[in-house]
């Protein structure tokens, strides 16, 4: 099947959404599955979620490998959009969380989603950030961690080609599987296609698969719990896994503040600007 694609968030705004299918405890025991007229209305319904106004979280990334101990690393996102699409900055200490995330030597990233896609790095907040080179996006954003640029860009929502497989239960619900096909040419290594499942009720995403040459399952996304912060529902943990070794690397939401309005500057590399600092009473703890 061949369409074109409505804008999507970055993996931290798009799946936001995705709480909302656990928020009244519906649970339908089966789906039928879609007829064809109704597979581009579905998936157009699910690009489109996103959240009321700007926020900001604080969170851990939580690595925990098949043997050894977990380690925990701080950060703080920013996100918003803008004319291309969902917009997100984060910060992180990848010395774990025994340094506070927002101090002078955090990483931090940027990343515009949507019909422009580009990620920005820079080492420390003293340097300037700097356009990120495409083989670098299958890298980890820094050692001890599974999440690269790559799974946070999620360029697949926008491959123009795809399959529609009908219909599958995970866990207490149940999804509508799409196959996503990359574009002829692209040069991705160890990805053939990414399937995603979207639950049939709310069309949110609940699970992400990678496959790779040998169309065996790589990484896989899940989604575990959320939380209604402000009024809005966020996912509150994710967890990426990767079936060769068992190493589990965990995104967990702490604090979260919402319905913002953040200046348009934190998220243009350009500029250099220090993103913003909130009072705790703003936030939530989840």
């Amino acid at each position: 099947m061949h369409t074109k694609r409505y804008v999507i968030g970055l993996f931290f705004v798009f799946i936001f959404a995705t709480s909302q299918v656990f928020a009244d405890g519906a649970r339908p025991r089966f789906a039928e599955a879609l007829k064809p007229e109704e597979v581009r209305p579905f998936f157009e319904s699910f690009l489109n979620q996103r959240l009321q106004g700007d926020y900001t979280f604080k969170f851990l990334l939580e690595h925990l490998p098949r043997r050894g101990r977990t380690v925990r690393y701080e950060g703080i996102l920013w996100g918003s959009w803008n004319e291309y699409g969902p917009v997100t900055r984060f910060a992180m200490h990848p010395n774990g969380a025994q340094q506070k995330a927002g101090r002078s030597n955090d990483m931090e990233w940027i990343f515009q989603n949507g019909r422009k896609q580009k990620v920005w790095s820079r080492t420390k907040r003293s340097d300037k950030f700097v356009p990120m080179e495409s083989d670098k996006l299958m890298e980890p954003l820094f050692k001890g961690v599974l999440y690269r640029p790559f799974d946070l860009l999620m360029p697949f929502i926008h491959w123009e080609d795809y399959q529609y497989e009908g219909s599958k239960a995970v866990g207490a619900r149940l999804v509508h599987q799409f196959l996503m096909m990359p574009p002829a040419g692209y040069d991705l290594p160890g990805v053939h296609a990414v399937r995603l499942g979207l639950d049939s009720e709310y069309q949110a995403l609940l699970r992400i698969e990678i496959l790779d040459e040998n169309k065996k399952t790589a990484t896989q996304f899940e989604v575990e719990s959320f939380k209604k912060v402000q009024g809005q529902y966020i996912v509150k943990r994710i967890t990426l896994g990767e079936k060769l070794s068992g190493d589990r690397t965990r995104f967990r939401v702490v604090s979260a503040a919402l319905n913002l309005k953040l200046p348009v500057q934190i998220f243009e590399a350009e500029e250099n600007d220090y993103a913003p600092s909130f009072v705790s009473e703003q936030f939530n703890d989840l």
